[in-house]
């Protein structure tokens, strides 16, 4: 099996590094209760949202060395005082800082 497409191999949608069941939403000719099928869509929609969101965060680690970076560059600022150079470090800081919130 290849893992670069998405397929439906059996009752499971594979691919990617993902294997959701959607065999309710495959089966042909059976008497499948509306609500159930629908419960189950939402079951399948919600796992990708999941596994696209987790892999496109950082790890605690990377969040935790790019927070230290914040502190230093910060910290830098002070010390380099108000010039071009001091404003660049203190733009960097808050340009991470942001990014970083804006994954969380």
């Amino acid at each position: 099996m290849t893992w670069d497409t998405f397929q439906i191999i059996g009752d499971s949608l594979s691919g990617r590094g993902l294997s959701i069941d959607v065999a309710l939403l495959v089966a042909s000719k059976q008497d499948i209760d509306p609500a159930d099928r629908g419960k189950r869509l939402a079951e399948v929609a919600e796992v990708a949202y999941r596994q696209g969101r987790s892999s496109a965060l950082l790890s605690r680690d990377d969040r935790f060395d790019l927070n230290c970076a914040v502190d230093v560059l910060r910290g830098l600022a002070v010390v380099v005082g108000p010039t071009p150079t001091g404003d660049r470090h203190r733009r960097a800081a808050d340009i991470i800082a942001q990014l970083l919130q804006d994954q969380e």
